[in-house]
């Protein structure tokens, strides 16, 4: 066979020669090989940068493995980017290095890495330092250890990885490109390949690890949901769901509803501190698993609360819980003693995945939820003669707190069909929050803001900034109250961190956020989203813990005229948990 009929079937037979000469760039194009020899200097330096920049304060101090995470999170993503300028600019460069001498590729390399190291243990040895100065403004002992080595090492390995895998991708395009070459057009190679590719990624994102880990999150939640939580037994008291007489079955409360109807104080506990003679306080609770829809889940609830006698108390407070159905304990107990047990509590659960991932499949359940229950409430409490009415409140934390927006479509409604309203750690998608973001009074700073035309609202980051439980006669009793802690990411975690700088991170900033905090491109996004994480693992007060204000916020809203400072004093003794936590 001669030479020139033995390449024409090479060219056009998909041998294992064929597919290796694929691999191959066309003359002028660089090779493409999983591994050079030397990496490219662009990325590497984007890269570096991206991760001095990690190194920088977040909104929580975080571990040596987290800040592994986020800076070689971080610095891939440099990575990638530099790749891309380095692409995008490289026929200029070669217009602008025509006919000049090349630099020596051991000499630029020798300055990019005596650079680099530098660059990395400055940003190294100051993150430490400011690592320090965040543990200290939101109460946590300086008692974490600071593996640097590890650090580095963890992020080196997730470039690696994420290097390895664009490179695996790329090569997998190419080698479809020269495929499709030889039959078609080079645009038309091109423009598959990259379409394959992306179909390729797409569906490995998509379908292998999202829909694995959503199948993995969903029986897990399921799974938990039907755990009996240890030290949880059925209640012994009528005017608990689940209990004697209860028309929701004890089993059907989910693990979250079981821990909510049998904790709480007793009417011995409570007398202890109020000046009343206390009753047991009703609490009521559907689970999912309680009735299949909705509706009849809220049918349910209003049978409960009749059953119970709820409206006959002093305060009855609607609930809507967050994605696993759980209520904040500490809520619920302080309203319980600061009304001597003269409350009812009712919620029920939408379900019971996590509250991050419910608002990534359906963040509409929980408005649905909160508008559903809170309206059918407030249709038999209207119908109730209005000098035998409780009053009505309404309570939501976190993805709760969006849930109990739901039912109202403007501040105006919430004072106007509410005697009072508890709505802690907003989410940065709370439409009602974000109303009164966007008209607060000129000069008052995002993380503390003051509603125009609304001196009923209050925004509270610390408990000194509610009021006095026993404000002069001429002020203002407030009926909404809305906490929000500087430091919680659950609140200022937004998409648009991305490429926008957010307000709260402008002028003066909050009082538990370090002054060293800066915005970045990319990089903020990446460190707030991972303070996620850390939200509940901080002392009370501070992240996404918001006990002593819960209860300086119930004393503003619902304290009865005898309490007292010292009875707030002793209320929060009684509430809030120890830190560091018991084992801690």
């Amino acid at each position: 066979m001669t030479e020139p009929r033995r390449r024409r079937l090479d060219r056009r037979s998909p041998t294992a020669a064929g597919v290796v000469r694929a691999l191959h760039a066309r003359p002028g194009e660089p090779a493409d090989p999983l591994v050079r020899r030397w990496p490219s200097r662009t990325p590497v330096v984007v890269a570096v940068l991206f991760f001095a920049l990690a190194q920088t304060p977040s909104l929580l101090p975080r571990s040596w493995l987290l800040q592994g995470l986020v800076g070689g999170i971080t610095a891939a993503i440099g990575y990638g980017l530099g790749a891309f300028l380095e692409m995008a600019s490289r026929p200029l460069r070669r217009r602008l290095d025509a006919g000049r001498r090349a630099p020596s590729e051991r000499v630029a390399w020798a300055v990019v890495a005596g650079v680099s190291a530098v660059v990395v243990v400055v940003s190294l040895w100051t993150g430490r330092l400011q690592q320090r100065e965040t543990r200290a403004l939101v109460g946590m002992a300086e008692d974490q250890p600071w593996y640097t080595p590890l650090i580095v090492a963890v992020a080196v390995l997730i470039v690696a990885l994420a290097v390895l895998l664009a490179r695996s991708v790329r090569l997998g395009a190419r080698l479809v490109r020269r495929l499709i070459d030889r039959v078609a057009p080079a645009w038309v190679a091109s423009a598959l390949a990259g379409l394959v590719a992306a179909l390729v990624v797409g569906g490995v994102v998509q379908g292998l690890l999202l829909g694995s880990f959503f199948d993995l999150a969903e029986r897990s939640a399921a799974a938990a949901n039907r755990t009996v939580p240890d030290g949880v037994a059925p209640p012994d008291a009528a005017t608990r769901s689940g209990g004697p007489g209860s028309l929701v079955p004890w089993e059907s409360l989910g693990a979250k509803g079981q821990a909510f109807v049998s904790g709480g104080p007793s009417p011995a506990q409570i007398g202890e501190l109020a000046d009343v003679d206390p009753v047991d306080p009703v609490r009521v609770y559907v689970g999912v698993d309680s009735a299949e829809e909705l509706e009849d889940r809220v049918a349910l609830a209003l049978a409960e609360l009749d059953r119970t006698g709820a409206w006959d108390r002093s305060v009855l407070v609607v609930a809507t819980a967050t994605g696993t159905g759980w209520v904040n304990p500490e809520a619920v107990d302080a309203l319980e003693y600061l009304t001597g047990g003269d409350s009812a509590v009712v919620s029920l659960q939408y379900g019971y995945l996590p509250s991050w991932v419910s608002v990534l499949l359906d963040p509409s359940t929980a408005s649905h939820a909160g508008q559903a229950l809170f309206d059918a409430v407030h249709e038999r409490w209207s119908a109730l003669p209005a000098g035998a009415r409780p009053q009505l409140a309404v309570y939501g934390e976190s993805l709760g707190s969006y849930g109990a927006e739901g039912a109202f479509d403007d501040l105006d409604e919430l004072l106007g069909r509410t005697d009072a309203a508890l709505l802690v750690g907003p989410t940065n998608a709370n439409p009602l929050w974000n109303e009164m973001l966007r008209s607060r009074e000129p000069g008052s700073p995002v993380w503390l803001p003051e509603p125009a035309r609304a001196p009923q609202v209050v925004v509270a980051d610390a408990p000194a900034d509610l009021p006095d439980p026993t404000p002069p006669d001429d002020a203002v009793v407030p009926e909404v109250v809305y906490l929000q802690n500087s430091s919680d990411p659950v609140v200022w975690w937004n998409p648009s961190l991305l490429w926008e700088q957010p307000a709260w991170l402008h002028g003066e900033l909050g009082r538990d956020v370090s002054p060293s905090m800066r915005w970045y491109p990319v990089v903020t996004f990446w460190q707030v989203a991972v303070d996620l994480a850390l939200a509940a693992e901080v002392p009370p007060g501070h992240g996404h813990r918001y006990e002593p204000e819960i209860v300086h916020a119930w004393v503003a809203l619902l304290a009865p005229q005898a309490w007292t400072a010292a009875d707030t004093e002793a209320l929060e003794d009684l509430v809030v948990p120890p830190w560091p936590p018991a084992g801690g």
